[in-house]
């Protein structure tokens, strides 16, 4: 049986978070999923807990979402990024990166979708 995943979600809305948080619990079944509203928080949380897959914010106030990006992917080089952003042009900047791009906008169903992806095995 393989390993619970740990998620860490990482966004300045409360709404926004829960309505993930839901996702991953109802929907895909993990329920260990941490959340924080700001970059000083998610920088602790990440040192603290390696988490397996990372939702951030583009725009979460506190860090710059492309620099810690890099740094986190560096420390921990099997840790799956998605971004979050409400502006589609931040796709090129997410892929860039190498973590996958979510719109905030989408149905809920392609959200499930995009993060089934990138909960398969690596």
């Amino acid at each position: 049986m393989p390993a619970p995943l740990h998620v860490l979600l990482a966004d300045p809305d409360a709404t926004t978070r829960k309505a993930l948080i839901l996702l991953f619990k109802s929907k895909l079944g993990i329920l260990d999923v941490r959340e924080v509203a700001d970059g000083a928080a998610l920088a602790l949380a990440v040192a603290d807990s390696a988490p397996d897959l990372l939702l951030l914010d583009w725009s979460l106030p506190g860090r710059p979402a492309g620099e810690g990006c890099r740094r986190w992917r560096q420390a921990h080089p099997d840790l799956r990024v998605a971004i979050l952003s409400v502006d589609a042009a931040t796709a090129a900047e997410a892929e860039a990166l190498g973590a996958v791009f979510i719109h905030k906008g989408s149905a809920a169903e392609q959200v499930l979708e995009q993060l089934r992806g990138l909960l398969q095995p690596n």
